[in-house]
């Protein structure tokens, strides 16, 4: 799920550690780039939601920050998350009034397969990257059950030309990436052969993988590039997905 792995399991974190939204959301380029995802999950949802009230289903939800962007009444929000940094707790708090609203903390894909409802959106954001195959593989089957509308994924581009500039900003933004690569694997990976990279969280994850997982449960499948200058997928450092068993509008 939401990956905080320098937090505290239970929520603690020492006084002067920011939190994990306030290091993606704090401020220029590295910012700038996070809220990408953001920005393109109130796109999608103000092109395909109604005007009457929806459900939202999310995975690797974390504090409930995709709320603020989705220009629709909610009346229905299921949030799970592995519950690292204290994310679920201020979640739940915040919208403590919200009685539909459930914040749960899970890591396995049978939490969601097990609920008896089905929902008008379903989100995972940043957190497919991070599992092992047969969980993301757990997961898909499970947003197929369970979805009675559209599937909304944001994932990081790992190859190519984005691996490239992503290697090269994080030593000038002196960003910390906790997956080094060797030279042969960083070779492969900027050919976009990442079955000879060690997959380590983002590191030798496959987009176009996940999405021929993603089109074997779902009849219409959209990949397209988010960032500021609407590159196409393979120039872009994040990418959406959009799924559905109706045409896509």
């Amino acid at each position: 799920m939401s990956s905080e792995s320098a937090a505290n399991k239970n929520g603690q974190q020492e006084a002067s550690e920011p939190t994990y939204s306030e290091q993606l959301f704090g401020k220029g380029i590295y910012s700038r780039h996070h809220l990408g995802r953001f920005e393109w999950l109130h796109r999608k949802f103000d092109a395909l939601a109604g005007e009457a009230g929806i459900s939202v289903l999310e995975v690797g939800c974390h504090d409930g920050r995709t709320l603020g962007y989705i220009p629709r009444r909610v009346r229905r929000y299921a949030g799970f998350d592995a519950g690292w940094g204290g994310g679920l707790e201020r979640g739940r708090r915040k919208f403590s009034a919200e009685k539909t609203y459930t914040f749960t903390e899970s890591t396995e894909p049978r939490d969601v397969a097990s609920l008896d409802e089905r929902f008008d959106f379903i989100i995972c954001m940043e957190t497919l990257e991070h599992l092992d195959q047969p969980v993301v593989e757990g997961y898909i089957r499970a947003f197929a059950e369970k979805s009675n509308g559209h599937l909304l994924i944001t994932v990081p581009n790992e190859k190519g030309l984005a691996l490239l500039v992503k290697a090269t900003g994080s030593r000038v933004l002196k960003i910390e990436r906790y997956y080094p690569y060797t030279v042969a694997e960083f070779f492969w990976g900027l050919l976009g052969k990442l079955d000879r990279v060690r997959r380590s969280e983002h590191k030798g994850f496959d987009y176009a993988r996940l999405v021929g997982l993603i089109k074997q449960h779902f009849k219409y499948v959209s990949v397209e590039g988010i960032g500021p200058f609407r590159l196409p997928p393979s120039l872009s450092l994040t990418i959406g997905i959009v799924a559905a068993q109706k045409p896509i509008r």
